[in-house]
């Protein structure tokens, strides 16, 4: 079996496939061919998958295989190209599926929990009339929710996670970011998330003496904030939540409407984005 990138011949193929899975044909041609992949035995497009590239985001936009094995190793492939191009999260939504998709590490997140690029999907945002389930996987090589499962704060979380990822140990860590924690301890500040990966960044790029340049540090810092506010729509934490934790109503709206898991998330993504900036301030410094 050939596990490779879609051709134009591939078309009436996946056509004929994807009607045999009952699935939509409609928008196929406007969808972005180039980033299919498809599995080819004998000669036969066995099956296919494709993606919606949204920065370092995807979303899993159409997928139909004959059978499990053949769409383990089209995810695999996908999986692979997607960490090649930086891709930090995938996506995707199902109704029929999430069992399967689970054996694959994907976990199941609520719609408002997710980066706004993937929200506004045709796809995604249709989900509040149907059954079918958001999922995502993360690609990063940090995982800055278990931290936060663990019982740290969005920038404990964060600055513990970037640590470990770089083997970094101090009695100070996560200490020195408590105070970050809840919008700079429940202030309308800055998200902890963010504020905590900014520490992270500055464990690896920061400076040690009034003579060493900051260009790095800030040429890192800057992406991450960018970044984040794009995918999340702002910085500040209670615009983030649509809440002031400062205040008891406030506090009450956070634990009833359950809106840490999206604090979650915010960590988990804000310490993989620093990471990827590490990295690539670190590639430079080696050439």
């Amino acid at each position: 079996m050939d596990i490779r990138e879609y051709r134009d011949s591939d078309l009436n193929q996946v056509i004929t496939l994807l009607k045999d899975h009952s699935l939509t044909t409609v928008d196929l041609k406007a969808l972005e061919l180039a980033s299919f992949v498809v599995a080819v035995e004998e000669s036969r497009v066995v099956g296919v998958a494709g993606l919606q590239h949204l920065d370092k985001l995807a979303l899993l936009e159409i997928a139909a295989v004959d059978k499990p094995e053949v769409g383990a190793l089209i995810y695999q492939y996908i999986e692979e190209a997607a960490r090649a191009k930086a891709i930090i999260r995938l996506y995707l939504a199902t109704s029929n599926a999430s069992d399967y998709f689970i054996t694959l590490g994907y976990d199941q997140i609520v719609r408002d929990a997710a980066p706004l690029p993937i929200q506004n999907t045709a796809q995604v945002s249709r989900l509040h009339n149907s059954s079918a389930k958001l999922m995502q996987k993360s690609l990063g090589q940090t995982n800055g929710r278990q931290e936060f499962d663990n019982g740290l704060f969005c920038a404990e979380s964060a600055l513990s996670t970037i640590a470990k990822h770089y083997q970094i140990e101090s009695e100070l860590i996560p200490a020195i970011a408590t105070g970050l924690c809840g919008g700079m301890s429940h202030s309308n500040g800055i998200c902890g998330a963010l504020s905590g990966s900014v520490l992270g960044i500055n464990l690896m790029l920061g400076r040690n003496s009034p003579y060493d340049s900051s260009d790095s540090n800030y040429a890192a810092v800057q992406p991450l904030v960018a970044d984040f506010n794009e995918l999340f729509g702002s910085s500040k934490c209670s615009e983030l939540l649509g809440c002031d934790l400062g205040s008891k109503d406030g506090h009450e709206i956070f634990e009833k409407q359950g809106l840490r898991r999206r604090c979650r998330e915010f960590t988990g993504i804000a310490a993989d984005l620093a990471v990827l900036e590490i990295e690539k301030s670190l590639s430079k410094k080696a050439r």
